[in-house]
């Protein structure tokens, strides 16, 4: 019977054998498998790191081209501002220059060579009718000046805009 004991030996030694290797193939499979894993979390890491750093670029580059076109609203903000102001003091340079004006002509007397009087039945001095379609033409020239003033500091604000802020080179 000492050759049957012998038999169940080299089974046992030799399940114990395929155990062990069984146990050191799980162990080898194991470590490929964690190194695999920290080399797979290493370059999502990575590559996380290069997008955050990619969108905090783009992030910067976006804050400082809205910083140029705040920058050049602002320029084209206060230009309009005093063209504005350059226009006020025209209309009321115009508007004074209008009132002198026609305090000279109420100071011309009524046979003035400038308006002479046409014979009249009634006796009525005919120079009131052009005096006073000089002077409404007078207020509409004005009006018409001053309109033109407004809209020429516009057209100059608008072009001043669209050439700092709309059209303002990529950089």
């Amino acid at each position: 019977m000492r050759g049957g004991y012998v038999i169940y030996t080299y089974i046992a030694a030799g399940l114990f054998g395929v155990a062990l290797a069984a146990l050191g193939v799980w162990q080898v499979q194991d470590w490929r498998f964690n190194a695999r894993i920290a080399q797979m979390e290493q370059a999502h890491t990575m590559s996380l790191k290069a997008a955050t750093d990619a969108a905090l670029t783009q992030q910067q580059a976006a804050l400082a081209k809205l910083q140029e076109l705040n920058t050049a609203k602002q320029k084209v903000e206060q230009n309009y501002a005093l063209e504005k102001r350059n226009a006020a003091v025209a209309a009321l340079s115009a508007r004074a220059e209008l009132d002198g004006l026609r305090q000279e002509l109420y100071a011309l007397p009524s046979t003035s060579p400038i308006f002479p009087t046409a014979p009249s039945t009634n006796g009525v001095n005919a120079t009131a009718p052009e005096r006073k379609l000089l002077e409404e033409c007078a207020t509409a020239l004005v009006e018409v000046a001053a309109g033109a003033d407004i809209l020429a500091t516009q057209l100059v604000g608008l072009q001043s805009y669209v050439r700092n802020v709309c059209s303002a080179p990529a950089r």
